[in-house]
């Protein structure tokens, strides 16, 4: 039955050609228009009234929002472990809260008016289901019981990718390294002569990065068999994993949290919301269990020692593989994903490594340090270095990298939509504006050109992204067009922009450029000791000084020459940094980490020598659950 869109003062929508669309057929030209999209708030729509959504959570509401996550989740991880069917799916649970923060925050942004008066969504379809998930938000569940809540359908097109860039073969060897070469023949002789060589051992991969496969190199080398894992269709798992008893208890718990976040309405749908997750993702690790035992047996000849190397685990398939590695006397190694914890003063969820591995491997002792702070049960890390593809880019020369401007901004630019973490204080609009400003303030300005790299296309709003608008109607930037990896252009450079302490961060350093860093202390800001080490090692800048870009356009107008002298003086206190929260010093860190397996990973006495720390809480005490 066609809705009658006149009827409506009020919509969420965020596409501005959906809106535009709408109005053609019926929609009222004095609508209030609900959205975060920062296109719509950002740009002048002046024939629609457009309203931040996210008004009142942004700021100090945000911060407490982010800063209760983590209690939550601690909570919710303890009250699990002290049900004793519903235990083993404490890390699981826990986990999960923290991605539904995702939807929670979006509820967040809803009024007691929205439960019961007229509110119209756009959905947006653009025949990808996927993308679609991505770009709307969970209206249609949150507000299914308000009798007077319509949804329709605005049919658009979204921005197009960015190409993958084909960077020339030579380039990527030359920075991939005999590692990564090594890997890939590793795992093809292993496969043809899995039952003809006199193995020492199994090594199960499941996920890699740059440290899994320098590491599952060093492995083949001294003969480990290299095998990828691949669990296919899950079966099917009758009936509720997690006990009445449990589940009462955890949405006790989860009322005391909304209570303080959500208007009255929203909490039993958001509450009904968040526990249906925690279920399916229990209902996924116990599933997964029983398909990673089947996959480990058929694997793994009688009498082999094996270990699982994975990269990030955390996920309820990874939590599965963890439970069922163990029944097997396989332990499970996780490798740290990029550098964040070090550096990143608001890092720390349940997504730790250690906290779903039997032994991890991070990079330096303070990642290290950080990983054993987690507040869930956790296993031993041990750091071994930054991978090797990292440390060679200072030594690579010109003809590896993309030829660039004297200049490169690496945008660190995501905005949270529907899909993304909170990690600070701003809304997507006031990102948009940040990075704008610092293109049409800054980086236009220059006397000198400057190679704009925006971060890899997420596709989280439908509509341009406004700073990328910016940047392209500037004559002074080279926008790079293709999804190109930023290792590939940061030596042509000169000098190095970047925002946010991140992994990228981390690449930035090890290139061995002249860096300058703006640390944005309401998206993802640097800790106080990094916060300190940076000053001294590069040209650390304050994204809450009023005078940024006004002292940014002066800093980066100065003779190149200038520039590098300084950082060449800063050289001492810039491997002081590295060595604290970057890398350690040994000679290879594959075959550093490679080592350590074969001595402690394949050996029957892993489970002996390395023991789970378990965390000591008093019990968590919650009044009675509210009715959903």
């Amino acid at each position: 039955m066609p809705v009658d869109l006149s009827g409506f003062e009020t919509v969420f929508c965020d596409s501005e050609d959906a809106l535009r669309a709408m109005r053609a057929d019926g929609l009222r030209p004095d609508a209030m228009v609900r959205s975060a999209s920062p296109w719509l708030l950002g740009n002048g729509c002046d024939d629609f009234r457009i309203e931040q959504l996210e008004t009142h959570i942004a700021g100090e509401p945000l911060r407490r929002f982010k800063a209760d996550i983590k209690p939550l989740a601690v909570d919710l991880y303890d009250i699990c472990r002290a049900d004793k069917e519903s235990a083993p799916y404490a890390r699981t649970v826990a986990r999960a809260s923290v991605l539904f923060q995702r939807v929670i925050i979006k509820v967040a942004c809803l009024e007691e008016a929205d439960f019961r008066e007229p509110r119209l969504h756009i959905r947006l379809e653009t025949g990808d289901a996927r993308h679609d998930r991505m770009l709307n938000a969970p209206w249609d569940t949150v507000l299914a019981g308000n009798p007077a809540y319509r949804s329709v359908v605005a049919r658009i097109e979204a921005t197009p990718t960015l190409d993958l860039a084909d960077s020339k073969r030579l380039r990527r060897w030359m920075h991939q390294g005999v590692e990564y070469f090594g890997y890939r023949a590793g795992l093809l002789s292993s496969r043809w002569f899995r039952r003809f060589l006199p193995w020492r051992g199994i090594a199960f991969i499941l996920r890699e990065n740059e440290l899994v496969f320098e590491t599952a190199y060093h492995l083949w080398r001294r003969g480990v068999r290299l095998e990828r894992l691949r669990y296919g269709d899950l079966p099917e798992i009758a009936g509720p994993v997690l006990t009445d008893g449990c589940v009462s208890a955890l949405g006790a718990r989860l009322d005391v949290f909304l209570r303080e976040h959500l208007c009255e309405a929203a909490i039993p749908v958001a509450r009904a919301m968040t526990l249906a997750e925690m279920e399916d993702h229990a209902r996924r690790q116990r599933a997964s269990d029983r398909r990673w035992s089947e996959i480990i047996t058929a694997g793994r000849p009688a009498g082999k020692r094996a270990v699982v190397l994975t990269n990030y685990p955390g996920m309820p398939e990874e939590v599965g593989l963890f439970t069922a590695a163990e029944r097997q006397g396989v332990p499970v190694v996780g490798f740290q994903h990029g550098v964040s914890r070090e550096l990143n003063a608001v890092h720390g969820d349940a997504g730790v490594e250690n906290s779903a591995a039997h032994l991890t491997l991070v990079y330096n002792e303070t990642a290290k340090i950080e990983s054993d702070r987690t507040p869930f049960a956790h296993w031993p890390t041990v750091a071994v270095g930054y991978p090797q593809i990292g440390r060679r880019i200072a030594r690579l020369p010109r003809i590896a990298f993309v030829p660039t401007e004297p200049v490169l901004f690496v945008s660190t630019n995501v905005y949270r939509g529907n899909t993304h973490m909170v990690t600070g204080t701003w809304t997507d609009a006031q990102t948009a504006e940040f990075e704008t400003r610092l293109i049409r303030d800054v980086l236009q300005n220059l006397p000198r050109r400057v190679t704009y790299k925006s971060y890899p296309y997420l596709g989280r709003y439908a509509d341009p992204d406004p700073a990328m608008r910016a940047a392209e109607a500037s004559d002074n930037l080279s926008i790079v067009t293709k999804n190109e990896d930023m290792r590939y252009l940061i030596r042509s450079a000169r000098v190095v922009v970047t925002c946010r302490a991140s992994s990228t961060t981390g690449w930035c350093l090890m290139s061995d450029r002249p860096l300058v860093f703006i640390n944005v202390p309401d998206q993802m800001p640097l800790s106080r000791a990094a916060k300190q080490a940076f000053s001294e090692a590069l040209f650390l800048f304050e994204a809450d000084d009023p005078a940024l870009t006004g002292r940014l356009r002066t800093f980066l107008s100065r003779p190149l020459e200038d520039i590098e002298a300084e950082w060449a003086a800063m050289a001492p206190a810039r491997a002081r940094l590295i060595g604290e929260f970057i890398d350690v010093d040994t000679p290879d860190t594959g075959s550093t980490a490679a080592k350590y397996l074969l001595s402690h990973g394949l050996s029957d006495r892993f489970f002996d020598a390395h023991a789970i720390h378990e965390p000591a809480r008093p019990p968590v005490r919650v009044s009675a659950a509210t009715p959903a």
